[in-house]
């Protein structure tokens, strides 16, 4: 999941944002030339690090805070499937879970 979310970032930061989207038809989805799987785009829409940008015929969705945030603190990625657990309400700060 993290390369996944590194060429996202690296898209993005070459301003190449078709490149920068993951791109799923059914099960097959894409992020720019690459298939990746769809169990990785679920995995990544669980830990809230990627978020829908649109819907038509594909769902597409885009690199968000939190993915930013798991990129430079990988080891976030446990404190969020707890506080995601946990049903509590919290918010990312510099790279840290808040709790509300």
């Amino acid at each position: 999941m993290r390369q996944v979310l590194e060429d996202m970032r690296t898209a993005e930061q070459k301003e190449t944002y078709d490149d920068a989207e993951i791109v799923c038809d059914g099960s097959e989805c894409w992020v720019g030339l690459r298939r990746i799987s769809r169990r990785t785009v679920d995995g990544l829409l669980r830990l809230a690090a990627i978020s829908p940008e649109k819907f038509d015929k594909s769902s597409v969705y885009v690199l968000n805070d939190t993915g930013r945030a798991l990129l430079k603190r990988p080891e976030l990625a446990t404190e969020l499937r707890l506080a995601l657990h946990q049903g509590r309400s919290f918010t990312i700060e510099n790279e840290h879970i808040k709790y509300l």
